[in-house]
């Protein structure tokens, strides 16, 4: 195997709390660094984004006959898509995460950011989101 591959590959499966990734000092949004600052907060967006990681790169173990990495990565994806669907579900849309407290982001009993968009949004970009109740949250004002 390529020292690239196993370089993009070594950090896979992320670690979890909940069943989701940990989301430590930010994701993509510098405004999310201090959601998980402690190290226990956690992403529903960035869940999306491993789900769909990890389904691409189970092509190329499949491919490349890493039966050990197949197996290893289709549990995780299991648990991780079951972890998405509850702890990551608010009733009517996907929470954005949860702080390091456990306090949820982006829960429609939050303050300020009640729904947002990026989680709702990779939750059908990965293909990998429960979209067979049409309109459960996956868009704004859907419901």
């Amino acid at each position: 195997m390529s020292i690239a591959l196993l370089h993009l590959i070594s950090p896979l499966p992320a670690r979890v709390r909940n069943g989701l990734p940990l989301i430590l000092g930010g994701d993509w949004n510098d405004g999310m660094n201090r959601v998980g600052i402690e190290g226990r907060g956690t992403s529903v967006w960035l869940g999306w984004f491993l789900a769909a990681t990890l389904r691409s790169f189970l092509v190329i173990a499949r491919e490349r006959g890493d039966t050990k990495r197949v197996s290893g990565w289709e549990a995780h994806l299991e648990s991780l898509k079951k972890a998405l669907e509850t702890a990551g579900w608010d009733g009517t849309h996907y929470r954005r995460g949860y702080y390091d407290d456990g306090t949820p982001l982006g829960s429609a009993e939050s303050s300020e950011c009640r729904i947002d968009s990026i989680a709702q949004s990779w939750s059908v970009l990965s293909g990998e989101g429960d979209t067979a109740p049409l309109g459960r949250g996956h868009g704004c004002g859907a419901g």
